[in-house]
């Protein structure tokens, strides 16, 4: 029988426990057919016969020794079905120039690498295999000795802007922190405190089984509700909040357990309000320069300005005035959910004069507030965040196409920002509504301002990391053994 023939007969078979027989005798015949390891061990996952997956990867490498293709299959398997320590041996021994152009599998490697630098089952982890970015890398590398205390889990590349600083007070007093964008990770190194910054989903049902006494801080990445901030809440053991109003908000709204809420402070903009407090930026000092506009749109479909704006974003904001900033800052989604976008945009940018597009989801949006003289979004979070400036806002929305989104809140500080906000439904409207916002008066800076100490309180002193961290910190006291 022909190999496409034997492929096509295991995959026509009705369960996964038949196909796998089928796999197996099919590998009695044909010891080193890597398409027939491969199913096996994909028949052996959705039965979730994960003690088997480790037993015949082990078949496998003594039946092609030496072979990086297997070595590589081998791996990938042990890491879904959470064979680890034998996941990492083989990384151990995975020659670098396999890992070169992958950079999945460099990933990979560097976390079982690590993993086995942990236990003291090999050396540090060597510079050139890998680069995250500089940043997870980077932190990891001043690793403490002994045991995982707390794991920053990155779900998404934005998250380490939130939570970098969180991470830097725990090691500074003697926590050992590790980051890491892959969940195996974090189950493996088994931390006792979880730091995430949104809802783990379908990652919360293997983190309570692998790590049941393992705490899971949320920081949350964003102030609005989108009938998200209720999930989020849920699926952890403490959330973090801004504000005393915010505790009081998701208690009374959310039902949300007062003893599981941390009022903090928002981390992400400790940066932003320390430099407030040591000085003014450009826009406070009142200097004679040309006014700077950031719009910095979310990606719900229904809910962004982005889809407002698809064409001739330059002229749409800023009409003819080409002394006018323009600093396009989408949300980190934006380019994968909508790339076609983005490259207008950069097209826009690239030929008109004072005009800047941002997409590092690296960099700290609210770092990019300061020289900012408006903010335009729509119902963003970054706007929620913007308010605490005091600067104008226009909102650009579009109620009717909002209502249909699955994250239409209504009742959300996200649609009650509006009350103190410019708010336009035709984009044709937007330039005027931006000069009019850039001359003043300011007739919504009151309404800003109460909307802003119902966010933030007294809680706007760049301390809201140092909180969290301590508050982690507490708790692994209390909990010590």
């Amino acid at each position: 029988m022909r190999h496409d023939e034997r492929i096509a007969r295991i995959l026509a078979k009705p369960t996964y426990g038949i196909r796998e027989v089928l796999c197996r005798k099919y590998l009695s015949e044909e010891i080193t057919n890597l398409d027939i390891w491969s199913l096996l061990f994909d028949c052996l996952l959705k039965q979730n016969n994960h003690r088997e997956i480790a037993i015949q990867s082990k078949k496998l490498l003594a039946a092609i020794p030496g072979s990086t293709d297997a070595m590589k299959l081998c791996m990938g398997a042990l890491i879904r079905s959470m064979n680890i320590t034998e996941a990492s041996e083989i990384a151990l021994t995975l020659p670098d120039s396999c890992v070169t152009g992958n950079p999945k599998l460099a990933k990979s490697v560097y976390y079982l690498r690590l993993l086995a630098a942990l236990d003291g089952r090999a050396p540090e982890q060597p510079a050139a295999l890998m680069d995250l970015g500089g940043q997870i890398e980077t932190f990891n590398r001043g690793r403490l000795s002994g045991r995982v205390d707390v794991v920053c889990y990155l779900r998404c590349p934005f998250h380490y802007a939130i939570q970098k600083e969180i991470a830097g007070n725990l090691r500074d007093n003697r926590v050992n922190t590790l980051f890491s964008d892959n969940i195996w990770f974090a189950l493996a190194a088994k931390p006792k405190v979880l730091v995430v910054s949104e809802a783990l989903y379908t990652e919360l049902e293997p983190v309570r089984r692998h790590l049941p006494e393992c705490l899971i801080v949320n920081t949350r990445h964003g102030l609005g509700d989108k009938n998200h901030a209720a999930l989020g809440a849920s699926q952890c053991d403490r959330i973090c909040v801004s504000s005393p109003s915010i505790a009081d908000l998701l208690a009374e709204q959310m039902l949300v357990p007062r003893e599981k809420i941390w009022v903090t402070g928002y981390p992400q903009m400790d940066g932003l309000f320390r430099t407030r407090a040591a000085g003014p930026g450009k826009t406070d000092s009142q200097g004679g320069r040309n006014k700077t506009v950031l719009f910095a749109p979310t990606f719900n479909p229904g809910l962004s300005a982005a889809t407002l704006l698809t064409e001739n974003l330059v002229q749409s904001i800023r009409g003819d005035n080409t002394d006018i900033h323009i600093l396009i800052r989408p949300h980190p989604h934006l380019p994968t959910k909508a790339p076609e976008l983005i490259a207008r945009w950069s097209d826009e940018a690239a030929i008109n004069p004072n005009v800047v597009l941002e997409t590092d989801s690296a960099l700290n949006l609210m770092d990019l507030f300061v020289d900012v003289d408006l903010m335009i979004s729509d119902v963003s979070s970054a706007a929620l965040a913007w308010l605490a400036l005091g600067r104008p806002l226009i909102c650009l929305v579009n109620r009717n196409a909002a209502a249909e989104s699955p994250h239409y809140a209504p009742d959300g500080l996200e649609w009650r920002m509006l009350e103190c906000a410019h708010a336009v439904d035709d984009p044709h409207d937007l330039s005027s509504a931006v000069q009019a916002a850039l001359q003043g008066p300011d007739g919504m800076a009151e309404d800003r301002n109460r909307f802003a100490e119902y966010l933030f309180g007294d809680l706007k002193d760049g301390m809201a990391s140092q909180r969290t961290a301590g508050l982690i910190i507490n708790h692994l006291r209390e909990n010590a053994p």
